[in-house]
């Protein structure tokens, strides 16, 4: 999967699918992958999903990759 690559540039792509996507399986994939790709510029959507997304789940990994993103800034990471 291209998320596996940890490549930054993978990160507007992630969005749009966490976003648009029908499946809410592919929602909370993308979700995952933000969690561990992606930086700051995705709070704001991880965030409105974590609050509106229709399927409980996605919910909870949008949650999750806020997290992730938010200690990663915090320890100085730099992914």
């Amino acid at each position: 999967m291209l998320g596996e690559t940890g490549d930054a540039r993978v990160i507007p792509h992630l969005l749009s699918l966490l976003r648009k996507d029908a499946v809410a399986g592919v929602r909370s994939e993308a979700a995952f992958r933000l969690g561990k790709v992606g930086d700051e510029s995705g709070l704001a959507d991880l965030a409105a999903v974590a609050e509106a997304d229709s399927d409980l789940v996605v919910r909870g990994w949008a949650r999750w990759a806020m997290q992730q993103i938010k200690q990663s800034h915090e320890s100085g990471s730099g992914r």
